[in-house]
C-alpha cells in the first residue's frame, strides 16, 4: 500500500512539472496571439489552450505515464488519447473554476483574494486532472 501511494505522489509530482510546462506554453501562445497575430482575446485564449493542453498530452504521454503500454488502448490510439486528454483538460475547467468562485465568493475580492482563489482553482483542476489522466486517458 505504502508502495503505490509513493507511485502515485511520483505521478503526481510528473504531472505538476508537465502542467508547468503547459501553463508556460499556454502564457506564451496567449502573449504571442495578441501582440504579433493580432488575434482577440478569445481567439488567443483559445489557441493558447490548444497548444498547451497538447503540449501537456505529449509531456504525460511520454513522461509522467510513460508505464502505459503500448498495445493498449490508451497508448495504440494516439488520436483517440488526445481526445481523451482535451476532454479532461475541458471537464477540469470545471472544478477550476467552482473553487475560484467559491473562494471570492467566501473571502471576497482584495487584490491577495484573487491570487489565492487562481491558486485554488488551479490545485482542484489539476487534481481533477491528474485522477481523470491516471484513470481514463492514461490508464492500463
Amino acid at each position: 500500500m505504502l508502495w503505490k501511494w509513493g507511485k502515485a505522489r511520483s505521478g503526481l509530482v510528473k504531472f505538476a512539472c508537465v502542467g508547468a510546462l503547459g501553463f508556460l506554453f499556454d502564457l506564451l501562445v496567449f502573449i504571442a496571439g495578441l501582440r504579433v497575430f493580432h488575434l482577440n482575446a478569445m481567439e488567443a485564449r483559445g489557441l493558447a489552450f490548444l497548444v498547451a493542453a497538447t503540449v501537456t498530452w505529449v509531456g504525460n504521454r511520454t513522461f509522467t505515464f510513460d508505464d502505459c503500454s503500448f498495445d493498449g488502448y490508451s497508448r495504440g490510439n494516439w488520436l483517440c488519447q488526445w481526445g481523451r486528454h482535451m476532454a479532461s483538460a475541458c471537464l477540469s475547467a470545471i472544478p477550476n473554476l467552482l473553487a475560484f468562485q467559491l473562494v471570492l465568493v467566501l473571502a471576497g475580492t482584495g487584490w491577495l483574494m484573487v491570487y489565492v482563489a487562481l491558486f485554488v482553482g488551479m490545485l482542484a483542476g489539476t487534481l481533477s486532472n491528474y485522477c481523470l489522466s491516471s484513470h481514463w486517458v492514461f490508464s492500463h
